[in-house]
């Protein structure tokens, strides 16, 4: 099939003779989309092979009734009659481009059959007095806009939710694309305003703490950055916030927009604050003491002796504590799977309470006499009754270096090559 121009009108006609009809066959054949070609009344003067295939996959076993000579507007005019209102949109815009209304047209419209859900496009553009209509197969750019709205009523319902201010923004914060409704319980404004006017972020910054935020924020502009700041409320009120961004990316690494949360530690600030005062409060008593006490030297030695044996056994009471109430769940979760943030974390709390633990490892009772950090570790675990894969697993060790341990062990202690169970020696140098 091939087609001709009217020199006066323009209008191109349908016939079966051109010099370029096998040319122009070939290519709607290999058209990757189901197409057919309607002439000016809406029969139908060509369909493809995809067109064909498409029939038989659902089940239309008579293929004239859907190819060349039957006229779709007819099977859309049928179809709306019996209450099809999909056809009959179809049949209103295939109309309005039949009748020069409208040179092209586009509708989506879902093609489910029993065991699958599928959508197509149908388009139509003009040719000549008939027209060109393709049924492209959307299915996948569907169900990904549903997975990304169903992802995106998941996070509005923990944002809308959540007591933290959730909220995303251009790379440079310049936009405000999404704040939620936190914001107005937090900062006491209306979200409003700030998707209206981003600056206010920064205005609401406390005045000493605004000029190094916003130097803060320049310098790191679409880069990860965390921090803490005081905001002040329009009603006066000053709030501490702990507030984390992050860029998103596209494929190729660039930031498409930014995210974060903002926390309200006020009441967190306000205990540590307490906790501060209280703790110079208690050594302002104690050197009061302390200075009542150097009246009598013998009761003073006696203070003194007594306040040294206390601070030890704190020491000895918090290194218990964490090591039979912290470590073993820090070593738990160090043998999950984590995410690379989550395990991050996890280094950083575990390097902090290695930190907070080492100096009272330093100051023990000389009973350990010499023994190194990781020795008394592994003496303490011996103690509890800990066998040598056991205190292993837990220290993140070979159970040869356990052995090796606790063979310095008893070299230290001066009973190498003696007959004393370990565990037992260790529990009477109590």
């Amino acid at each position: 099939m091939a087609s001709t121009t009217d020199p006066e009108s323009g209008d191109v006609f349908f016939s079966d003779y051109s010099p370029d009809r096998f040319a122009f066959a070939g290519s709607f054949e290999c058209l990757p989309v189901s197409a057919a070609i309607l002439g000016p009344g809406g029969r139908i003067e060509k369909v493809n092979r995809l067109w064909r295939d498409f029939a038989l996959y659902n089940g239309i076993k008579d293929l004239a009734s859907v190819c060349e000579g039957v006229n779709y507007l007819d099977v859309c005019r049928r179809a709306a009659r019996g209450g099809d209102t999909l056809a009959e949109k179809a049949l209103r815009v295939l109309e309005g481009v039949l009748g020069y209304q409208t040179e092209q047209i586009e509708l989506e419209y879902p093609c489910h059959s029993p065991t699958v859900k599928r959508w197509f496009l149908l388009k139509a553009n003009s040719f000549g007095n008939g027209l060109v209509m393709l049924h492209v197969d959307i299915t996948k750019r569907i169900l990904a806009e549903e997975a990304l709205a169903a992802e995106e009523r998941k996070f509005r319902l923990i944002a809308e939710n959540s007591e933290d201010v959730f909220w995303i923004s251009s790379p440079g914060a310049e936009k405000i694309i999404y704040v939620s409704p936190a914001y107005r319980q937090i900062w006491g404004r209306d979200q409003e305003e700030l998707y209206r006017d981003p600056a206010l972020f920064l205005n609401a910054v406390h005045p000493q703490d605004r000029d190094s935020i916003r130097v803060a924020l320049t310098q790191r502009a679409g880069v990860p950055w965390s921090g803490q700041f005081r905001i002040l409320r329009p009603d006066g009120a000053v709030r501490w916030i702990h507030y984390s961004r992050f860029p998103v990316g596209n494929s190729d690494g660039q930031p498409v927009f930014m995210a974060g949360i903002a926390s309200d530690i006020t009441e967190r600030k306000q205990s540590e604050d307490k906790i501060i005062n209280s703790r110079d409060e208690l050594e302002r008593r104690v050197k009061e003491r302390t200075k009542a006490l150097d009246q009598t030297d013998g009761a003073l030695q006696f203070l003194l002796g007594q306040r040294e044996q206390d601070r030890k056994k704190l020491q000895e009471m918090v290194l218990a504590n964490v090591r039979h109430s912290i470590r073993p769940y820090l070593d738990l979760l160090g043998r999950c799977s984590l995410t690379t943030e989550a395990t991050d974390y996890l280094k950083i709390v575990t390097a902090k309470i290695e930190e907070i633990t080492s100096s009272f490892v330093k100051n023990l009772s000389d009973r350990y006499l010499d023994l190194t950090p990781m020795e008394i570790r592994v003496a303490e675990l011996i103690k509890d009754g800990h066998a040598t894969k056991d205190i292993g697993t837990l220290l993140h060790l070979s159970a040869g270096t356990i052995r090796y341990h606790r063979e310095n062990l008893r070299c230290k202690l001066g009973i190498k090559n003696k007959h004393y169970n370990l565990v037992t020696f260790l529990k009477n140098m109590e």
